[in-house]
């Protein structure tokens, strides 16, 4: 068994992939200026929504189905990889995007494509116990891609260079390493039918995820018709905060899934409610020491960081830091739900917060800009955060009654 080396690894790894574009955001905005970082925000963060296109979610049960075939997962994520960028093409045709804007969200949707065809890689490492060399995968193209994007920004000053650099390495990376690795677990098994079952299984899972990230960016994205680039830069910082503690809640929550998944097979729903509550109230206590390092420091730090007076932008950093706080602890209520088998329940609460979203976001950006923003987001979690919190407590109650 592989478990420590897994462990520190697949760590190393999703640590990096998580943060690069924090680090890519801080390079843009001390070489090229607020205007080149606010469409890169913009850009990393609708395809990071697309990118679950290309992602389709089937790593679960790429893991614990072995009726399915690696040959036919990999067929399937070339199609989604394909659909994501003819959708992201698509998008900026509708959109009218200037040349610049488009080729930029093309090549950060070329970058990010590729790591969705690794990910398949990556799950065929992870049935063999060897989830330790994705791990090394992301780490080392995540740092080589950092550096290389600081060398090349700061030679060339032209973030569309830096981002084809990206997609460079990605490429490398999935040639000489990604398949050269899983290439001796591919076997030639190949069955239409089989292909179908993956997007049957998959897709209320895609679903749910694919609204969860959206919600998550929302604002951004009806931001990017009624404001500057500058600002939806702006928006892009302060909202990074909230990132950072989402991806603190996954830290704390990761290590016990393997316990909440005991609880439910043993049908100890007492023990599974109190670990619940402990790894909430954990978050909650880490989320409102976070507003108040960020109401003493917070904007004092990104100053630094970025290179910008944001001053006047405190009220809207601790309204988006209670957002994240709400955001963080849907997340567990989502992973919670999904253990209980209850998928369909959580697309249904993302549809309708979806459109709620939309119409809520439209009139608080329209009327007051980037503070419309930061309430739409916080308003739109805690929302999303009392239907998640209703649901879950129907659900377990449901199933202590069994």
């Amino acid at each position: 068994m592989n478990d420590r080396k897994n462990f520190i690894w697949n760590f190393l790894g999703l640590s990096i992939n998580s943060f690069n574009s924090l680090f890519f955001l801080i390079i843009i905005n001390r070489i090229n200026g607020g205007a080149d970082a606010g469409v890169f925000t913009f850009s990393f963060s609708l395809i990071g929504l697309l990118f679950y296109i290309g992602l389709f979610y089937t790593r679960t049960f790429q893991i614990s189905r072995s009726d399915i075939s690696n040959k036919e997962y990999i067929r399937s994520r070339e199609i989604n990889c394909v659909a994501m960028m003819l959708v992201t093409i698509a998008l900026c045709i509708l959109f009218r995007y200037d040349s610049y804007k488009f080729t930029i969200i093309i090549l950060i949707g070329l970058y990010r494509m590729l790591e969705a065809y690794a990910d398949v890689f990556y799950g065929i490492l992870q049935a063999k116990d060897e989830l330790y060399k994705s791990g090394r995968s992301l780490f080392f193209k995540g740092i080589i891609g950092i550096l290389l994007f600081l060398i090349f920004d700061l030679m060339f000053k032209d973030v569309r260079i830096s981002c084809l650099v990206l997609v460079i390495v990605n490429l490398l990376g999935l040639i000489f390493y990604d398949i050269r690795n899983a290439k001796k677990y591919i076997t030639n098994s190949f069955k239409k039918e089989n292909l179908k079952l993956i997007y049957k299984l998959a897709f209320p899972i895609f679903v749910f995820s694919f609204l969860n990230l959206y919600l998550a960016n929302a604002t951004k994205y009806t931001l990017d018709f009624y404001d500057s680039a500058e600002i939806q830069n702006i928006f892009g910082i302060i909202l990074m905060p909230a990132t950072v503690l989402s991806l603190c809640c996954q830290y704390i929550l990761n290590p016990f899934m393997l316990r909440f998944s005991q609880f439910k097979d043993k049908k100890d729903y007492k023990s599974f409610k109190s670990l619940a509550r402990k790894i909430l109230l954990s978050v909650i206590g880490i989320g409102l020491l976070a507003e108040v390092v960020c109401f003493f420091i917070g904007i004092p730090v990104l100053n630094i960081i970025y290179g910008l007076n944001l001053s006047d932008y405190k009220l809207m950093l601790l309204i988006i830091i209670i957002g994240s706080i709400f955001y963080a602890i849907v997340s567990i209520f989502s992973v919670l739900l999904t253990m209980l088998g209850k998928n369909t329940i959580q697309m249904v609460i993302y549809i309708i917060c979806s459109i709620l979203t939309l119409g809520l976001s439209i009139v608080l950006i329209s009327n007051y800009k980037i503070m419309g923003a930061s309430i739409c987001y916080s308003v739109v979690m805690f929302i999303l955060c009392m239907m998640f919190y209703m649901s879950y407590k129907y659900i377990i109650k449901k199933v202590e009654g069994e």
